[in-house]
């Protein structure tokens, strides 16, 4: 069975209606979850570019300050450390100063399989 355009951006519509919140990990995230969340905002209102939607989270000066060890992108999450679900996650390694700001940028593409 094959989707059809129609049915890429339903699920599209809906990741973009589901994920709320990045949330930011001193230690490594896993599929078990956050191990040290330190920081979380609400994700910015996403931004589709045909198949694949786009969200951000902006940190200023005084936003996010640590070792950044992984990111997570979570679905009907709250500001309340420990909500929602983990929909995705990565490991990275940047320091995040009170010197400089940072945006971190997602996308996920939808696509028909082989």
């Amino acid at each position: 069975m094959r989707i059809t355009m129609a049915g890429i951006q339903r699920v599209l519509d809906l990741l973009d209606s589901d994920l709320t919140h990045m949330a930011l990990d001193a230690e490594e995230t896993t599929e078990q979850g956050l191990q040290d969340e330190y920081y979380r905002a609400a994700l910015t209102p996403p931004f589709r570019d045909g198949n694949t939607t786009v969200r951000e989270i902006y940190l200023d000066e005084t936003q996010g300050v640590g070792r950044i060890r992984g990111i997570a992108v979570l679905s009907q999450a709250t500001d309340t450390p420990g909500t929602g679900l983990l929909f995705a996650f990565d490991q990275v390694e940047i320091e995040k100063t009170d010197r400089n700001s940072l945006t971190i940028s997602v996308e996920i593409t939808v696509e028909e399989g082989a």
